[in-house]
């Protein structure tokens, strides 16, 4: 609170305070009778009007703890997230590049993300595909969680500026799958992806062009081992190279976009492909 505004409440009270003593000084000079004629003395009016003013006073100096506890617990919970929250930087994508058969799945079943094509028909049977990701830790907290919201596929020729075709997807469902975290610095995760069967020729172009440029544009959250969650979006361009029986998309043009933090309870998270929540 500034200086300017404690001067003028001072003020204002000490006003307040001259006027009722006043007040009452002059009702008390004032005799009537009946049920208005006064049974208290003036000086026990003051000492009510003072316990009043002190109760009053009372109510707020509590509720200003109250606020000011708020705002501590804000810059704690800040201080916190600040130096606990982890960064990943998506780098390579690797798929295989086998020719799909049709097939069913139970997803509560997988550990890995699985990713639905936006108007799936989960009635029927569907393409399933795996993709690997390899990602940048930055910063010294190690992630643990990650949970991928949506990942939209597009692929281009090679000047960039005619998009071929895309693919839009949105997570199956509400969990989390765990990272895989080798030479420190680097973590890696799965995620498979549900096709359409009548779709299926359209997204296998995606294998056999190693020359075009695939952007893959993906919506994630990330928890820390310190229970800090981040949600990202990643926008990834990718060059394609072949090799062996894969495919893989390495990102020379990365993007990461912040959309904000949080702090969670571990055992809240439904983890992917596990009976019980991480405790």
């Amino acid at each position: 609170m500034k200086k300017k505004q404690l001067i003028w409440i001072g003020a204002v009270v000490i006003l307040i305070a001259i006027i009722l003593a006043f007040g009452l000084n002059m009702l008390f000079k004032v005799h009537t009778d009946g049920i208005f004629s006064a049974e208290w003395g003036a000086g026990d009016a003051l000492n009510y009007a003072a316990s009043i003013f002190g109760a009053v006073g009372t109510i707020i100096l509590g509720y200003v703890a109250y606020r000011q506890n708020d705002r501590l617990q804000e810059m704690e919970n800040n201080n916190y997230i600040s130096n606990f929250s982890s960064t990943i930087m998506l780098n390579c994508i690797y798929a295989e590049m086998v020719n799909k058969k049709s097939t069913r799945m139970d997803p509560n079943e997988h550990c890995e993300q699985v990713i639905k094509e936006k108007d799936l028909q989960c009635n029927k049977s569907y393409v399933a595909y795996k993709f690997t990701c390899e990602a940048k830790i930055i910063g010294d907290v190690i992630p643990a969680f990650i949970h991928i919201r949506k990942c939209d596929i597009s692929y281009s020729d090679e000047t960039e500026t005619n998009m071929d075709d895309s693919i839009y997807g949105v997570n199956l469902l509400d969990n989390y799958s765990r990272l895989a975290i080798y030479n420190q610095d680097c973590a890696m995760f799965e995620i498979t992806y549900l096709i359409n069967c009548d779709k299926r020729d359209k997204f296998e172009k995606l294998f056999e062009h190693d020359k075009c440029t695939v952007i893959v544009e993906i919506e994630f959250d990330v928890v820390s081992i310190k229970n800090v969650l981040t949600k990202f979006k990643c926008r990834a361009y990718c060059k394609a190279k072949r090799e062996c029986n894969e495919i893989k998309w390495s990102d020379y043009k990365p993007q990461l976009f912040f959309y904000g933090h949080d702090i969670v309870k571990l055992k809240d998270l439904k983890i992917a492909g596990e009976k019980r929540n991480h405790e």
